[in-house]
């Protein structure tokens, strides 16, 4: 586990930095466009070729990792004829899929938005347009960063976490007053186009990388590739389609509906990012590599560990921001364009979405556990099934709660995916006992709700003042890993505290021997 510790901190430290910055693109974004018209359209445009990349990032790296990943481990002779035969094909087909969308943007658009005007889905489709190109950069990365992450590499991988937000910043500040949001479009495209080029100038450098210009449709792994790539694409053309339904409906109801939900789901997203993220992207390779043995014991047994850590972390976060998050949106957000009204609403999609973030991670791990054993044909079946159960929630509870349908919907469907592929995963991989996941997500649980008593006074106190209320909440988050490591003796608290430890000793003992 100390490896997957160890990725996993390196990925989490980009992860942070980079939400950092994303923090503060949002303030400035906010600031310039409110959560109006502006945003709406911005907003819905991102919302096609993202929900491409989305499946692109999943579909190539969950196929691709535990396939290359079994090549290298049995030394298969002809692994590079395959690899690069399929990131060739990939290039050609998205492609394909760049231009289709630059030419029917207009179409997609009134499609996607109903409820816009004739206006508003020429701006939505001239910004979706510009975007477009980011899908074949997105093919590229992902697929090269799965070479990357196959040998332990993630440093380079892991710097699209800061280009974006980074662009984003500098395009603002220095372009925004000419080009409206046509800025944020540009920064997004570049980001993806910067990553790229870091991507390939590492491939080529790399020995042990050895790409070529060859393009194989025929050859029997291409092929099998495409095979398992397709039950997953189908799975994600409906499930990661949250975000076009979410546009479909909102686009009907009342100016700044998209903002307040996209402006609440990116702050979910920044958590997930800073978090979680970096340990699942260092658990799947090590997956991968016990499903390629065969070894479905220890598959399980690091999927176990790492639902531990992943609630571990994500659980305060639910807890303290779901009660006191209104003064950190109102920090953050709160100035120029955006008003006191546009930050109660974005809090109140918040707190719901929130409610979400454990399933997601655990969910997520679950997934990766049908990846690593390449059954993508549940992962697509479960996902189908729950994809409509959430529409059905939206369509139920929209005239009820209006655009707050949608975090609630979110959350409900996301935990009941997770009961269910948890569930699957287990009897998929002839798993018994329970590994004492449901009491460590109790000893989270209290530890989390004693933190959150314990910061409340001071809260009251402090609610006004940014430096004091953030430092209060760190405080909480302090509280909550003492609690969780001496009293409870939560298991993740321990990985974390003897982690921080060993860099500890490593950074002193290179200090004396300097």
């Amino acid at each position: 586990m100390s490896s997957v510790a160890k990725n996993s901190i390196i990925v989490t430290i980009f992860n942070i930095a980079g939400t950092a910055l994303v923090f503060v693109s949002n303030i400035i974004i906010a600031y310039k466009f409110g959560a109006g018209k502006a945003m709406d359209v911005y907003f819905a445009a991102t919302t096609a070729p993202f929900f491409v990349m989305t499946i692109l990032s999943m579909t190539l790296s969950f196929t691709f990792i535990p396939i290359f990943t079994a090549y290298e481990k049995n030394e298969k002779q002809d692994r590079w004829e395959i690899v690069s035969s399929f990131i060739n094909s990939s290039l050609v087909l998205t492609t394909v899929i760049c231009a289709a969308g630059m030419i029917f943007s207009r179409k997609i658009m009134s499609i996607i938005t109903p409820g816009f005007s004739q206006l508003k889905i020429e701006e939505a489709a001239y910004l979706m347009a510009l975007l477009c190109p980011a899908i074949v950069a997105c093919a590229i990365n992902e697929l090269l960063a799965s070479v990357y992450y196959a040998h332990n590499r993630f440093v380079t991988p892991s710097l699209n976490k800061i280009l974006n937000p980074l662009l984003t910043i500098l395009f603002v500040l220095s372009l925004g007053s000419s080009l409206n949001t046509k800025t944020l479009a540009l920064a997004t495209l570049s980001a993806f186009l910067l990553q790229t080029v870091f991507l390939i100038a590492g491939f080529l450098r790399r020995k042990d990388f050895s790409y070529s210009l060859r393009l194989n449709f025929k050859h029997p792994e291409v092929i099998n590739i495409f095979k398992l790539m397709a039950p997953l694409t189908a799975a994600m053309l409906i499930t990661k389609a949250m975000p076009l339904t979410d546009r479909f409906f909102l686009s009907r109801l009342q100016e700044g509906s998209i903002s307040y939900v996209s402006y609440a789901y990116r702050m979910t997203l920044r958590i997930i990012d800073s978090t979680a993220t970096g340990l699942l992207v260092a658990l799947f390779p090590v997956m991968s590599a016990h499903a390629a043995s065969l070894d479905y014991e220890r598959l399980y047994y690091y999927a176990a560990k790492g639902l531990k850590m992943t609630v571990f972390i994500v659980t305060p976060f639910v807890a303290i921001f779901f009660i006191y998050g209104h003064p950190a949106i109102r920090f953050l957000f709160e100035r120029g364009a955006f008003t006191p009204y546009d930050t109660d609403s974005t809090f109140k999609a918040f707190s719901l979405y929130l409610l979400s973030l454990p399933a997601v991670m655990a969910g997520g791990i679950f997934y990766k556990g049908f990846y690593s054993i390449q059954k993508n044909a549940v992962v697509a079946l479960i996902s189908a099934s729950m994809m409509l159960f959430y529409i059905a929630l939206c369509m139920s509870l929209l005239n009820v709660i209006d655009y707050l349908a949608i975090p609630l919907s979110h959350a409900i469907s996301f935990n009941a995916s997770m009961i269910i592929s948890g569930l699957v995963l287990r009897r998929y991989l002839n798993i018994k006992g329970s590994y004492g996941i449901a009491r460590e997500v109790f000893k989270n649980a209290s530890s989390a709700a004693i933190a959150v008593l314990c910061i409340r006074p001071i809260m009251g106190i402090v609610k006004d003042s940014p430096l004091f209320y953030f430092l209060t909440v760190a405080f909480g988050f302090g509280i909550y890993f003492v609690l969780g490591k001496i009293i409870f003796h939560i298991e993740a608290s321990a990985i974390l505290w003897d982690q921080m430890v060993s860099y500890r000793d490593t950074f002193f003992s290179r200090r004396c021997r300097g």
